[in-house]
């Protein structure tokens, strides 16, 4: 069973005063109310549904068992606050109410549909929706680092989808899974933290989370063969495409929204030299605080490793961390049962967290620099 707080049709003191979802559009005059258990029982303005009892008195509706309700009768014309009461359906006695034309009566979606609108889960995982388009996939010949993998090509998704506004937390994966899988510390910094994203993930634990992070928020699972996945080397895990529940986004799905419409090597189209404005990179800092030897952004970000998901600005399309932060695993898989990962990490050289570079790992094993983003299929 759900709660929502959804618009409905309010109830007149002539109609009834307890209904089923199904008659709320034979009501005008839209008011607020609970949802609770699929079942409506609301006390109405100028009206309390009541009930008698043995001495002739009255018991105001919500507390007594629906199945014993009697009428709506006009007691005042005061305002009477709204009741709630959770009862199976088939307890609910449905009064008739006077024929007129049907009313719609707005119902505020469980999922967006339209590019930019936002939905959050009850976990409290908040995602953004993504409008179906076509882009550019790939690098162009003159990017800089560019590999030989990412010749650019169109392509096209023909349905929306739904992309968390961040990567997943440490905290949001301790209150589903029970632990914390994360490295402790990188050279006496420390990763550790409720909102700096989760790292050291293989692509197994990833799915796994998936499905107990839908069934935890009331949403179909989206993999089959979980629990296979390890020894089966992530062979085993199937997409049911028709599911509304979280689910890893394809390669395709993370560099469109990556993108977000515009060019250019870095997440929301900035080039080398802006990308500490708006992603956790390596940087000069952090490069002389570990010794590294290797190439590194000329820019600082504040940050030696990880940082606090949401740190930094968002694309076009709100979503933050697309580059740099850690990498996050996609659905994909390539040669050899490796799965694909995106975006690099705040470890990693800057040719790296470019958005059409494509890293490859093994689906079993995790670093500290890997961690996901999750999507859902809109229905």
């Amino acid at each position: 069973p759900e709660q929502r707080t959804i618009p409905l049709a309010q109830l007149t003191a002539t109609d009834a005063c307890a209904a089923g979802l199904e008659n709320a559009s034979r009501f005008a005059d839209l008011s607020q109310a609970v949802l609770v258990y699929d079942v409506l029982v609301a006390q109405i303005q100028n009206t309390v549904c009541t009930k008698a009892d043995a001495s002739g008195g009255v018991t105001l509706l919500g507390e007594a068992e629906a199945a014993a309700y009697s009428e709506c009768v006009q007691e005042s014309d005061a305002q009477v606050p709204l009741g709630f009461k959770g009862v199976p359906l088939t307890q609910v006695l449905t009064l008739a109410a006077p024929a007129r034309a049907p009313v719609q009566a707005p119902v505020i979606p469980r999922q967006p549909t339209a590019a930019g609108s936002e939905w959050t889960g009850s976990s409290g995982y908040a995602m953004v929706g993504i409008a179906a388009g076509s882009f550019t996939m790939g690098s162009p010949a003159s990017e800089k680092g560019r590999e030989d993998n990412e010749t650019q090509h169109r392509v096209t998704l023909t349905k929306g989808f739904l992309m968390g506004k961040t990567e997943v937390t440490q905290g949001l994966w301790r209150s589903v899974m029970g632990s914390n899988p994360s490295i402790k510390d990188y050279e006496g910094v420390s990763l550790v933290g409720d909102r700096l994203p989760v790292q050291d993930v293989t692509w197994c634990d990833a799915v796994a989370f998936a499905n107990t992070l839908s069934a935890r928020d009331g949403l179909s699972k989206a993999y089959d063969g979980v629990d296979q996945c390890e020894t089966s080397k992530s062979a085993s895990v199937v997409w049911n495409r028709s599911s509304d529940g979280y689910r890893l986004p394809t390669e395709a799905e993370w560099e469109y929204a990556a993108r977000s419409g515009k060019s250019g090597p870095y997440a929301g189209g900035v080039s080398e030299d802006g990308a500490c404005r708006v992603a956790n990179v390596s940087n000069p800092r952090a490069k002389s605080k570990f010794g590294w030897s290797r190439d590194v952004f000329s820019c600082s970000d504040n940050y030696d490793a990880a940082a606090p998901v949401g740190s930094f600005a968002a694309n076009a399309w709100g979503l933050h961390d697309m580059t740099g932060n850690v990498g996050e695993w996609c659905w994909d898989s390539s040669e050899d049962d490796f799965r694909v990962t995106r975006g690099g990490s705040w470890y990693d050289e800057p040719r790296f967290v470019r958005v059409a570079h494509l890293f490859i790992g093994i689906p079993v094993i995790g670093t500290f620099g890997l961690g996901l983003r999750l999507a859902r299929t809109i229905p």
